[in-house]
């Protein structure tokens, strides 16, 4: 199955016909046909809309968004899943998914995204859609990174920070006061962490096959309990570029040096442990490649400002 969505037109109501579902309210529930799914939609004051996508389906379906280039909308796509989806943005292929190195993508004007969803893997998807001109309204204005059209690719990783208020914003019974300031606050978190990202670095056009080589690299990375480290040399090989192009380019992908990186990954694999109980400080410590507790919990207090046995 094929769904075509205009980023632009009511994107709740797009998925009807193909799906062959009606819509109840604000909530839409898939054909059993399909396998087990549901969108949910929740609307503030027009201004911001959220929509909630949980599925397992029993046949693949390939979506495309487009976002055309004089769109006045800005959608943010994050996957909350364990499973990565695997997309076409453009005419460059990514992976999404919160423990990889990507797990926000914004769909800027001038973009489209095409994915086919895997069968019988339970995933949770979380759109975002507002209006370029919300941004003036809350003093992120000259975010010009979201709007120029030039540079349409843009995406973030999911910390732990985000996650949480997701998590908030999703809680059953939430008031819808308490929902839309979590929303806020997460759209703050990410529009801060593009802000600082044009003014640390100046932006330069990538190349596809640039891009596809930081990936790469970076995919090298993502795994915060290996045991194999990869020295700058190794990486910007594998990059297919020079060291000195490698690292300007990973940081102005990432926005962090690809030392950096790797660490923020480990720390926030250690957040994500430690709040959900599953493991000690000791445990992780160890399993992130620590050679004591000790050295674990001063760089855990050198990241986040606060003590492993505070969470």
């Amino acid at each position: 199955m094929k769904i075509h969505i205009d980023i632009t037109e009511d994107i709740i109501s797009q998925f009807i016909e193909p799906l062959n579902a009606p819509l109840v309210g604000d909530k839409l529930n898939f054909n059993n046909s399909l396998g087990k799914g549901q969108i949910e939609r929740l609307n503030f004051d027009d201004k911001i809309e959220l929509l909630k996508f949980s599925f397992q389906l029993s046949q693949p379906i390939t979506l495309t968004s487009l976002n055309p280039i004089d769109s006045e909308y800005l959608l943010i796509n994050i996957n909350l899943s364990k499973f990565r989806i695997n997309k076409k943005v453009n005419d460059t292929h990514i992976s999404v998914q919160k423990n990889l190195p990507i797990g926000i993508l914004f769909y800027t004007p001038n973009i489209e995204v095409s994915s086919t969803s895997a069968i019988n893997i339970p995933f949770e998807i979380i759109l975002l859609k507002f209006k370029k001109s919300f941004l003036s309204e809350v003093d992120y204005g000259n975010l010009t990174i979201l709007t120029n059209t030039k540079k349409a690719l843009v995406y973030e990783d999911l910390d732990v920070h985000s996650e949480a208020c997701l998590r908030k914003i999703l809680i059953e019974g939430s008031s819808k006061l308490k929902v839309y300031s979590k929303i806020l606050e997460l759209l703050d978190i990410n529009f801060q962490k593009l802000a600082n990202r044009e003014v640390e670095d100046k932006y330069e056009e990538l190349h596809p096959l640039d891009l596809k080589g930081i990936f790469t690299a970076a995919a090298l990375l993502r795994d915060p309990v290996t045991d194999k480290t990869f020295s700058i040399e190794e990486l910007s090989e594998v990059a297919n570029m020079g060291k000195t192009k490698f690292k300007m380019l990973f940081k102005q992908v990432f926005g962090l040096p690809p030392i950096s990186y790797k660490q923020k990954i480990k720390m926030e694999y250690a957040k994500e442990k430690l709040s959900l109980k599953e493991m000690t400080a000791s445990e992780i410590s160890y399993q992130i490649g620590y050679s004591h507790p000790s050295k674990f919990t001063t760089a855990y207090k050198k990241h986040f400002g606060v003590l492993p046995s505070s969470l």
